[in-house]
């Protein structure tokens, strides 16, 4: 045994699971959890606090790497999360179609809408977006 091992703090854990799995904060604390139910795990009393959960323990380093590489593959990102918002995606068309400026005032919100639709479409960005999305991502809403 490692008379020093590497430690992780709860915080520390739950940075290193979003930033390796892209996951919301949520969904890395759950992993963090399943890993601490597993008993896998060498939990260590440490002197410093840890500033997130308040706790006086910390994570082996060592044993989370391997409880992670072994249950949780580093691809383990979900379709939605590897995807650009609607949102963004309008955004994004209507900046190639009117610049930074966005649409011109005299446009409707119904022309923009259908040009940025069909902007998407000729660009196989098709998806079905909302009016309300498209208009909130040109700021008309």
């Amino acid at each position: 045994m490692d008379p020093t091992p590497s430690l992780l703090s709860f915080g520390e854990a739950i940075a290193l699971v979003r930033q390796r799995l892209n996951v919301s904060s949520g969904r890395a604390a759950a992993v963090v959890r399943e890993a601490l139910k597993s008993h896998e795990l060498r939990i260590i009393r440490d002197d410093h606090i840890d500033p997130i959960s308040s706790s006086l323990f910390a994570i082996v380093e060592k044993d989370f790497l391997d409880w992670l590489n072994r249950h949780v593959p580093a691809h383990a990102t979900t379709p939605q999360a590897t995807r650009k918002p609607d949102r963004e995606r309008a955004r994004q068309a209507a900046i190639e179609l009117w610049g930074t400026a966005g649409p011109p005032d005299h446009l409707t919100n119904l022309s923009i809408c259908r040009d940025v639709a069909q902007w998407l479409k000729k660009n196989d960005q098709a998806a079905d977006i909302s009016e309300g999305t498209i208009l909130r991502a040109v700021g008309r809403k």
